[in-house]
């Protein structure tokens, strides 16, 4: 990740594969992102995807969380052995596809 839409700008972090990232601005082939914890930068448009990431199915009833704060409300409960859509991951919480409603889940 980089200060400006530029790999001569300043590196300020990194991304790993399936990492959560919000576009919000796109120039040329950058992006301009925003994590989920709110720290902006810019990426090179080849270094995303928005395919889903894996699917995988809940061992165990699972709230569907507005934002990656185990103090979030819920949208909804899901059940056990539900297939769930993994988009990515941030901090502890993977976000999750689940019959069109995009919310967080707790790893």
């Amino acid at each position: 990740m980089y200060e400006g839409p530029s790999s001569k700008t300043k590196v300020i972090g990194k991304t790993i594969t399936g990492d959560v990232v919000f576009v919000t601005a796109a120039a040329d082939s950058w992006y301009k992102i925003q994590l989920p914890g709110g720290q902006i930068a810019f990426i090179s448009s080849n270094m995303l995807t928005n395919k889903i990431f894996r699917t995988q199915k809940t061992a165990v009833s699972t709230r569907l969380l507005d934002t990656p704060d185990i103090n979030s409300p819920a949208k909804i409960t899901i059940a056990k052995d539900t297939s769930l859509n993994v988009l990515g991951s941030y901090n502890n919480f993977y976000l999750v596809d689940h019959n069109n409603q995009l919310g967080w889940v707790i790893k």
